[in-house]
Formats: structure tokens, C-alpha cells, sequence
């Protein structure tokens, strides 16, 4: 519903403004500009791999942050 839709919207953006500034640049990189991990990881200086876990992780971090 509607109001759902709205509550979990503002949820996000609470998650969201409480990362640190490299965690929301991954977010971003990866979900609004559609980088790939191999880019990401170029972009900021660490390994495709690491790319990927961290931003796994940071995403374990806002879905526990939303799901309160």
C-alpha cells in the first residue's frame, strides 16, 4: 500500500544519511550509476572482491537499520 511504500521510503533515506561517506559512494556507485563491483573497486583503490563484500555488508548494515 500507499503508506507502506511511503514509511519504508523514508526509512531508506534515514539508513542512507547514516552511512559514512564511502559506504553511501559505493551505494551509489553501484545501485544509481550501475557500476560493477570490477569498477567500483578501481574507482576506489581496493579489489573487485572487496568491492563486493563490503558493499554486502553495508547493505546487511541498512536492511537491519529498516527492518526496526
Amino acid at each position: 500500500d500507499r503508506e507502506g511504500d511511503e514509511k519504508l521510503m523514508q526509512k531508506l533515506a534515514v539508513a542512507m544519511q547514516a552511512l559514512a561517506l564511502k559506504d553511501l559512494q559505493m551505494i551509489e556507485l553501484r545501485f544509481f550509476e550501475k557500476k560493477s563491483f570490477k569498477e567500483i573497486g578501481y574507482m576506489l583503490d581496493m579489489s573487485e572482491n572487496n568491492a563486493t563484500v563490503k558493499t554486502h555488508r553495508i547493505l546487511k548494515r541498512m536492511k537491519k537499520r529498516i527492518s526496526r
